[in-house]
């Protein structure tokens, strides 16, 4: 099938071209507004260029996707958030550290091989670009919603990693997107709540955020993120994803030539713009991504061109871009996952391996106190702390330390009575908590904070954190060790790392209160 000519298309179904709906990967277990039905209804009613995919398996993702391919007129451009690699959406795939893990590895061999694994699985499931990598610069410690999603709060080694990253996945055959332009590591604020805002001048802007995207443009990335975040200094009215200022930056100055597309549309930080799709394609992007309601958005931009707001050549330009991207990744040739690759889908073993390295090499010692490492077979009081109910359980940790110590422990959350900590002369204090979309705050709760400082004082204590390093901030233990999962293999190297069997050579690649730094 030859890719469509732009003048061969309605101006309707051009703009559909340009929008990009949520869809569930997992027919057994559906995202609520992504249903098979629901969006199968609106590839017809709306003729959609493509989807953004949340959940489901090795097996049924590439069967949900190829069924939505057969109902759709054109091919689909699938597109998934991915940062933690495949396993973050895809049931049976591949977990891989978060962002910042690969920061305290320093390696562009790790970030490199990130990017690779996590486009070759991809691939296999039909998915064809992935929002990733990450290239804020998180140097706000408070931020509640990137934190561990960054690779670090410099400048260069968030440019050198998200290249790597970068490199990696789209040799693999895979579209890479760097995001958040032009830059969401210094706020506090959560963009899927509220409309954040940067007051940086330009001068800072040029040394801190912006270097990653001008070295991820320089390296061909096929695609930028613009974020919904206001930057005085670019634009003192409008979000990025809808000024056109801001995205004369990107394409002017720091000269991209690739597609644009917005965050997500549906965000709470765009609830006061009326039209934010017709206002993005009117600043300069190229795809409308996850718009609250798809057939309203497009209903929007067709009638801001027909009314003269958005000059039709503007529609012509993106439409380009979307279709050249569909060609590059050869779906105009094979839009389907064939049956051959879903009967080898692999178990990626290897994958799995090279991941629990990754995550073993990244533990780092934000403080390494007297007392830090353990004797096997000494008795081991442990405190479990859990921020929220999102984090995953304590078992992967607590068998490993059984392993080589007998354990004692006790749990505490929010909003419970708080327990007795077991007595006892080594402590493992160890916090859960995950980084996640409106939840508001990023720091350990203020009851948790102040019960934490309590029980380590005056004891040989070492503190763990399952996710945000900022916790060292905190926790005054004598030790801290930063494990940023809790994944399995990541609670499985800290356990390890407790009793020597491993170094913990990794480097904090944020600035912690006495501690961290780049590589």
């Amino acid at each position: 099938m030859p890719p469509p000519k732009p003048t061969g298309l309605s101006l309707r179904q051009k703009i559909a071209q340009l929008i990009f709906i949520a869809a569930s990967g997992s027919p057994s277990r559906p995202r609520e507004g992504a249903e098979f039905d629901t969006v199968r209804q609106l590839l017809d009613d709306g003729e959609f260029g493509g989807l953004l995919v949340f959940g489901g398996s090795i097996y049924e993702t590439p069967m949900q996707i190829n069924t939505l391919q057969r109902f759709s007129k054109l091919p689909l451009l699938v597109t998934a958030d991915l940062e933690r690699g495949a396993g973050q959406q895809i049931q049976g795939a591949t977990d891989l550290p978060p962002p910042m893990a690969i920061g305290a590895t320093g390696s562009e061999t790790h970030a490199h091989f990130a990017g690779k694994v996590t486009a070759l699985e991809a691939k296999t499931f039909g998915i064809h670009w992935v929002f990733a990598p990450v290239m804020d610069v998180n140097t706000e410690p408070r931020n509640p919603i990137i934190n561990t999603r960054a690779f670090s709060d410099a400048p260069a080694l968030v440019s050198k990693l998200g290249v790597a990253y970068t490199k990696g996945m789209q040799s693999a055959g895979v579209s890479a997107c760097a995001k958040h332009f032009p830059g969401h590591g210094a706020t506090p604020l959560d963009s899927h709540v509220v409309l954040p805002t940067v007051d940086h001048d330009r001068a800072r802007l040029d040394r801190e955020a912006l270097p990653p995207f001008v070295a991820a443009a320089k390296a061909g990335v096929d695609s930028v993120m613009v974020g919904h975040i206001t930057l005085p200094a670019l634009d003192p009215k409008l979000p990025a994803s809808l000024s056109p200022a801001t995205m004369r930056v990107l394409r002017e100055e720091i000269g991209f030539k690739g597609l644009i597309v917005t965050d997500a549309l549906m965000m709470g930080a765009l609830s006061t713009f009326g039209s934010p799709a017709a206002l993005a394609l009117a600043a300069g992007a190229d795809v409308l991504l996850y718009p609250e309601n798809p057939m309203v958005a497009l209903s929007d931009c067709i009638e801001a061109v027909e009314s003269g707001k958005i000059p039709e050549s503007r529609v012509h330009e993106a439409l380009e871009r979307v279709l050249a991207l569909k060609e590059r990744r050869r779906l105009f040739d094979e839009r389907s996952v064939s049956a051959e690759t879903m009967e080898a889908i692999p178990a990626h073993e290897y994958h799995t391996r090279a991941a629990e390295k990754l995550a073993h090499d990244a533990l780092a010692w934000a403080r390494k106190g007297d007392g830090a490492v353990f004797e096997k077979g000494r008795k081991l009081s442990v405190l479990i702390v859990r921020d929220d109910d999102f984090a995953a359980g304590p078992d992967p940790f607590l068998a490993a330390l059984r392993e080589r110590a007998p354990v004692e422990f006790a749990s505490a959350k929010p909003g419970e009575p708080l327990p007795e900590v077991p007595k006892g002369e080594s402590l493992v204090v160890a916090v859960y908590a995950r980084v996640r979309a409106w939840k508001g705050r990023v720091g350990l709760h203020e009851e948790l904070e102040k019960f934490c400082g309590g029980v380590v004082t005056g004891r040989r204590a070492t503190a763990v954190s399952f996710g945000n390093p900022y916790f060292a901030n905190q926790i005054p233990a004598p030790s801290f060790l930063c494990a940023w999962s809790d994944s399995p293999a990541a609670q499985r190297g800290a356990a390890m790392a407790l009793f020597g069997e491993l170094p913990a050579g990794g480097r904090v690649p944020v600035q912690l209160q006495g501690a961290g730094g780049s590589w």
